[in-house]
């Protein structure tokens, strides 16, 4: 179940993205997706505790859909971002035998998906 929701978070976020125009702030675009990647994160977690580190698996799958459903660049972002998150998650918490799930940063969506924001970005300026 876990692991169904996280990779429709995956591809909502992603498509949100797309659709919703970002807005002008004072400091740059601010896209309303990235209030809702932190979610994506926490429903990893899950997802990880579902099915362990075949998580990857379903950033892979969650990768194809939006392949399908926005851009290419988009989905190779997303699947990098998220798998640079898996691994670097794994590093950390994973060979100590226990996994403390911060969700406070988590809701914050820091980590490796400014990199997904700066392709959605790029791609929109083009």
């Amino acid at each position: 179940m876990w692991t169904a929701a996280y990779i429709i978070s995956i591809v909502v976020v992603n498509w949100l993205f797309v659709v919703v125009q970002p807005l002008a702030t004072p400091f740059g675009d601010l896209y309303l997706a990235t209030l809702v990647v932190g979610a994506v994160f926490v429903l990893r977690d899950y997802a990880q505790r579902e099915i362990g580190h075949k998580v990857l698996l379903a950033t892979l799958a969650a990768g194809a859909i939006t392949w399908y459903m926005t851009t290419p660049a988009l989905a190779l972002a997303s699947i990098t971002a998220f798998a640079i998150s898996e691994m670097a998650d794994w590093a950390v918490f994973s060979f100590e035998g226990q996994h403390h799930v911060v969700h406070a940063f988590e809701l914050l969506g820091q980590g490796p998906l400014h990199l997904e924001f700066a392709v959605v970005v790029e791609h929109r300026e083009q």
